[in-house]
């Protein structure tokens, strides 16, 4: 389970579910980084949330989501087409088939093309997890340079 701090911009009428905004931001984006070498990238992201809590436009909410079947389909495309190119390589090579490298460069991308479909068709369950208060969030300078080669 992540979760993410956003704030309500819309609730969905006849229904339980509200519309957030998310900063979606790089490491050193907070802008208190003297080591920052690009521009600060920082975009909103708006996502459909359940809302147990009864939220209001405005209300600042902690929402949670799971991050497990993003994992699967990052693990489909970045991991297991080289498993299975190389797989289906050492197999080719074992059958004695013409050209074992189409052969594995096809089970690699059909695989890298699986994990891509799975990955843009992925529902994410975002809820609503609790209300905020505006004035007990404190953004320190050093939050987001703890991973920052730079700092």
């Amino acid at each position: 389970m992540a979760q993410q701090i956003g704030q309500i911009v819309a609730i969905k009428s006849g229904s339980n579910h509200a519309t957030v905004s998310l900063t979606k931001a790089t490491m050193c984006s907070h802008g208190s980084c003297s080591n920052r070498i690009l521009p600060d990238v920082s975009s909103e992201l708006l996502v459909d949330a359940e809302n147990p809590v009864g939220a209001v436009v405005g209300d600042v909410v902690e929402i949670t989501f799971e991050t497990r079947a993003a994992l699967k389909a990052a693990f489909m495309v970045y991991v297991l087409p080289i498993l299975m190119g190389l797989g289906v390589y050492l197999l080719a090579e074992w059958l004695a088939l013409a050209y074992p490298s189409l052969w594995a460069l096809a089970a690699a991308g059909g695989t890298m093309g699986l994990g891509l479909y799975r990955g843009n068709h992925l529902k994410a369950q975002c809820t609503i997890s609790r209300r905020l208060d505006p004035g007990d969030i404190k953004i320190t300078g050093q939050q987001g340079c703890a991973g920052c080669p730079l700092h």
